[in-house]
C-alpha cells in the first residue's frame, strides 16, 4: 500500500472569503452540538437506538438556512463525533464536551475522490472545489490561492481547513503514487540530546535552535501574558483590549510554534540524508521535568517530537533506526577504553569535559556520549551485546 503523507499550505484570503469559511467554522461547531445533545437526551431518556440514528437526526431537523451551507460539513462532523465517541469507548480519553467559539479548534474537513473533485490552474498555485450538489461553494468563494505549491505527487484523499492565529489553512491528505526516494548513505551516526546544545552527532556536528529569536519572542510572550492577567475579568464577558491582546499573543506564539517545527524537520531530514543508520538515546522528559529549576527549558526542547518525527522520516527514507536502552550509560562510559564512572565520580551537569582515569581520553561530554551511541548501534547491528558489561568481549 502506498504511502499517506500530508502537506499544510497557507491560504491567501480576502475579506469575504473569510467571512464565508467563519460561517462553515460555525457550522461544523453547531452540528457537533446538536448532535450531542441529541444524544445525551437520549441516554437520559434511556431511549434504544443506533449512533448512525445522529445523522438521520441531522437532516431530518435541517432549517432554511442550513442549505445554503455545504452538506459535506454535516457528514464530516459526524465522522468526527463518531470516532472521538470510539476513543471513549476504549477509555483513551474523557466524555466529549460541547464546543465553543472562542475556544474550540475552528476547522471543517471533507473526502475527495482521488483528487477529481479539485480544479487546479494551469501553475497550480489556486484550486477550486466541484462536487456537483453534494459540496459546492458559492462562485465568489470558490477559488482558494496557496502560498506555495504542494511538495508531493499523488492522489489528494481529504482536504481540512482551519484557522489559527487569525490566518487560514488547508491541510491536505495525500496518498503518494511511488515510495519515496531511499537514502544512499551508508555510515552509523550516534546522537545526543542536550540543552545547552540541541543535538550533537559523533562526527562531532551540532544543531542548536535558534535562541536569540525565541528569547525575544519570550519576553513579549510575557509581556503579553501581563497584559491578560491584569484585564481578565472571571465569570464576565472580556473587554475589546483583552481580546486584541490576547489575538497578538495567539500569533506569537504561533510563530515560536512554526520556528520550533522549522528547526525540527530541517535538523532531521539533514541527518536522514547523510546516514544510514542513526542511534538515539531514550529520554522520559517528564522524570527531567521533576527538576523545578529546568522543566521549563526541557519542555521547550520537544526533544519527544524530535524522535518522533525521526522515527517515522527513517521508515520513509530506509534508513535504520535504533533507540538505545533506557539505562544505557552513554554519558558515563568512555569511547576509547569502556571505562564507567559509577557513584560518586558519576559526571554532574557542570561537567562539561569528560576526561578519563584511564587512558587520559579528555572530549566534550556530548560528543563523548555520540560516539558510545554510534558504538551501541555498531554492536546491534552486528548481532553482538551493546551493554557496557560486555565491552571487553
Amino acid at each position: 500500500m502506498s504511502e499517506m503523507v500530508s502537506h499544510t499550505i497557507e491560504i491567501k484570503m480576502n475579506k469575504t472569503m473569510r467571512r464565508y469559511l467563519d460561517q462553515c467554522f460555525g457550522y461544523n461547531r453547531y452540528c457537533w452540538n446538536k448532535m450531542l445533545a441529541e444524544n445525551n437526551q437520549r441516554q437520559e431518556e434511556k431511549k434504544k437506538y443506533k449512533f448512525s440514528d445522529l445523522s438521520k437526526f441531522l437532516n431530518e431537523t435541517q432549517q432554511e438556512w442550513e442549505s445554503e451551507m455545504p452538506s459535506a460539513i454535516r457528514v464530516s462532523s459526524y465522522k468526527h463525533l463518531y470516532n472521538t465517541f470510539k476513543h471513549f469507548w476504549k477509555g483513551i480519553i474523557t466524555y466529549p464536551k460541547f464546543k465553543k467559539k472562542k475556544t474550540s479548534q475552528q476547522f471543517f474537513k471533507y473526502s475527495v475522490e482521488d483528487g477529481k473533485r479539485i480544479i487546479w490552474n494551469e501553475d497550480y498555485t489556486k484550486f477550486k472545489i466541484n462536487c456537483g450538489r453534494k459540496f459546492q461553494f458559492p462562485q465568489e468563494y470558490r477559488w482558494f490561492k496557496l502560498t506555495e505549491h504542494i511538495g508531493f505527487n499523488g492522489n489528494i484523499k481529504e482536504i481540512c481547513f482551519f484557522k489559527k492565529a487569525g490566518r487560514y489553512f488547508a491541510n491536505f491528505q495525500i496518498q503518494l503514487n511511488q515510495a519515496r526516494g531511499q537514502t544512499t548513505a551508508r555510515d552509523i551516526v550516534g546522537i545526543d540530546l542536550g540543552i545547552k546544545t540541541y543535538a550533537t552527532l559523533s562526527d562531532e556536528t551540532i544543531y542548536n535552535l535558534p535562541k536569540k529569536k525565541l528569547k525575544k519572542m519570550e519576553k513579549k510572550i510575557k509581556f503579553y501574558q501581563k497584559i491578560m492577567s491584569r484585564k481578565y475579568k472571571q465569570d464576565q464577558a472580556q473587554s475589546n483590549k483583552y481580546l486584541k491582546t490576547k489575538a497578538k499573543f495567539n500569533k506569537l506564539w504561533w510563530k515560536i510554534t512554526c520556528l520550533r517545527k522549522e528547526f525540527l524537520h530541517q535538523t532531521t531530514t539533514d541527518i536522514c540524508r547523510k546516514f544510514k543508520t542513526i542511534v538515539v538515546e531514550t529520554l522520559k522528559p517528564l522524570n527531567f521535568r521533576k527538576n523545578k529549576k529546568m522543566a521549563k527549558h526541557i519542555q521547550h526542547l520537544c526533544w519527544g517530537e524530535f524522535i518522533r518525527i525521526l522515527k517515522y522520516k527513517c521508515a520513509s527514507h530506509g534508513n535504520n533506526f535504533i533507540q538505545a536502552d533506557l539505562f544505557y550509560p552513554s554519558t558515563q562510559l568512555c569511547n576509547c577504553c569502556g571505562h564507567r564512572f559509577e557513584g560518586i565520580n558519576k559526571l554532574k551537569l557542570q561537567d562539561r569535559i569528560y576526561k578519563c582515569p584511564k587512558c587520559g581520553n579528555e572530549e566534550d561530554r556530548d560528543i563523548n556520549a555520540a560516539k558510545n551511541l554510534k558504538l551501541y548501534g555498531s554492536r546491534m547491528l552486528a548481532g553482538l551485546q551493546p551493554s557496557w558489561r560486555t565491552w571487553e568481549s
